[in-house]
């Protein structure tokens, strides 16, 4: 910075309380603007690869819904009656003529939850594999692993969303978790991600 004064003006704009956890974290008001802009910019690289992750989860999810259920399994009642409460909410309030854009509408949690041991036997006895082709059965815990995945996933997502500080998580392992579950559903995917992903390059350029 040029002058302390344009400082002062930054953090207040930005918040003194936010700025804190960078200037924690730096020795300068520079490097905590650099720290800050940094943490802007892994963000939104996390965000693409996460929303390739969301997206592919969520289909292959409502593909074994399908064909458990029908192609109207939105409006199904037995499978409605399937889901707690509050999933059978967050599908009431988006649900909408067309199965495909309903399922856009819905939010990550609702596809985690499909992973919770509720659903063992409803969805999963026959079908994890079907949904998960890639993966390993993880000594007989695939649906429990990812579930904590997806739990993960989503907290950083939801960190993301909320512009909240990232750059002390483990952000290579975070990344590592999103290409694993993109490879459990397509392993072309997932080297598609990994082509043009720019995570890779941030870490090495980290203030």
């Amino acid at each position: 910075m040029e002058s302390s004064d344009k400082y002062e003006n930054i953090r207040n704009t930005l918040s003194i309380s936010r700025m804190a956890t960078y200037e924690k974290y730096s020795d300068s008001h520079k490097k905590a603007l650099d720290l800050y802009l940094w943490n802007l910019q892994i963000s939104s690289a996390l965000l693409e690869c996460l929303a390739v992750c969301e997206v592919v989860v969520r289909n292959s999810v409502a593909k074994i819904i399908e064909q458990r259920y029908g192609e109207d399994w939105i409006n199904n009642a037995r499978f409605i009656r399937t889901m707690k409460q509050s999933r059978q909410r967050d599908l009431i309030k988006v649900r909408q003529s067309i199965v495909d854009k309903t399922i856009a509408e819905l939010p990550f949690v609702f596809w985690q939850s499909f992973f919770t041991a509720r659903f063992d036997q409803e969805l999963w006895q026959n079908d994890l594999v079907a949904a998960l082709p890639n993966a390993s059965d993880c000594n007989g815990k695939l649906r429990e692993v990812v579930f904590m995945d997806l739990d993960r996933l989503r907290k950083l997502r939801n960190r993301i969303a909320h512009h909240e500080p990232i750059f002390n998580r483990s952000i290579k392992t975070d990344y590592k978790v999103i290409i694993k579950i993109i490879r459990y559903c397509c392993e072309d995917t997932a080297n598609w991600v990994e082509s043009w992903q720019k995570i890779d390059d941030l870490l090495e350029k980290r203030p």
